[in-house]
């Protein structure tokens, strides 16, 4: 049986490594100095990221990638604690429910691939 976990929980692991990536965010920002190029480079290399992305949510861990894989890793976590806050809701019964079978890996795996698709891509217009 697999574990169930709450929002808070995912929230917790994502803080966590949010602190361990600003100074992987710090030492990226400096190669990505091109907005447009950044922006095709994220649509020219999605899947790269959603497999880095599930890589993170399997192991709980960095997966070895270039600067700019790390830089948009960086971005779906933060993204993703977001939305996670908004999924717990503000009072005590959360807003939006996990299965009750639904393992931490999963349930990081829907906000960093499947809900940036929905909602986080609208942050890089297509050009």
């Amino acid at each position: 049986m697999t574990k169930s976990y709450s929002w808070d929980d995912v929230i917790a692991v994502l803080e966590q490594e949010l602190n361990v990536g600003d100074d992987v965010l710090l030492r990226s920002v400096q190669i990505i100095a091109d907005a447009d190029a950044f922006t095709r480079a994220v649509y020219d290399r999605k899947k790269e990221i959603d497999d880095a992305c599930r890589f993170f949510a399997r192991n709980r861990s960095w997966p070895r990638v270039s600067p700019l894989i790390a830089n948009c890793l960086i971005v779906r976590l933060d993204r993703a604690r977001n939305a996670a806050r908004f999924l717990r809701g503000r009072r005590s019964a959360p807003f939006v429910v996990p299965s009750p079978k639904c393992s931490m890996r999963r349930m990081l795996e829907y906000l960093l691939v499947d809900h940036w698709r929905v909602y986080g891509s609208y942050k890089f217009p297509r050009r």
